[in-house]
């Protein structure tokens, strides 16, 4: 009888802890109300379960909201924000890098009739973060976000239009068509794009009726740059 007496204190003493939220701490105050687990210390901290990125890639099925600590690679705290099924790990941090470039051009540079040439912007004045190729002139996007970028270049041509172009991932997503009288055409475009990491933009010279050059010595004037914006 005292044998089941215990078992049956034992049963609600566990019901009643599971029903209510925790505290751990040192003084054996109550856990805040709107907490489920509270906490409390004033010189030591929580781990959470540290891994390998693989490893926790390889989770099965993972929580949206798990949190884990990845110890190689870009160190961090990475969060879940997906589904169990289809996870999207996002690293947690406050730190944003700052992700901007610019480059520009010093040399002349010929533009065929009738189809798109890349900018040669060959000459970097400054790349934050590393993703500005000045050997392809190609920025490539470290993660994705929304980005704006900013170029120019000046024709020296026949009459006719010329066209100047923002490219991602070699197809044009944004042009601007100039008309050139005579002599000399200078050629503006600005856009922001939402891309992902890995997409590559370029900018390309369409000449329609007249083959031109690319003035050369004028760097204020043809440049092409870019940075992200959240």
């Amino acid at each position: 009888m005292r044998h089941l007496t215990g078992l049956l204190l034992a049963f609600c003493f566990i019901a009643r802890t599971q029903a209510q939220n925790v505290a751990i701490n040192a003084t054996g105050a109550s856990p805040d109300a709107s907490a489920q687990l509270d906490v409390q210390s004033t010189s030591k901290g929580v781990v959470f379960p540290r891994m390998l990125a693989a490893e926790r890639t390889a989770i099965a099925n993972p929580a949206k909201g798990l949190i884990v600590y990845q110890t190689d690679g870009t160190e961090g705290y990475y969060c879940n924000t997906g589904t169990p099924a289809v996870p999207a790990w996002v690293r947690m941090s406050t730190e944003k890098p700052v992700v901007a470039f610019s480059a520009n051009s010093t040399s002349s540079q010929a533009f065929s009739l009738g189809f798109y040439i890349k900018v040669n912007y060959a000459t970097v004045e400054f790349d934050e973060s590393g993703n500005y190729n000045n050997t392809t002139s190609e920025f490539t996007a470290p993660a994705a976000g929304i980005y704006a970028f900013s170029c120019a270049t000046v024709l020296v041509g026949g009459p006719g239009r010329y066209d100047i172009a923002l490219f991602v991932n070699g197809v044009n997503k944004k042009s601007f068509a100039g008309y050139l009288t005579s002599g000399v055409i200078s050629l503006h475009l600005s856009s922001d794009f939402k891309l992902v990491a890995g997409d590559k933009v370029d900018v390309r010279v369409l000449a329609s009726s007249n083959p031109g050059t690319g003035a050369g010595a004028s760097a204020p004037w043809i440049f092409f740059s870019g940075k992200r914006l959240f």
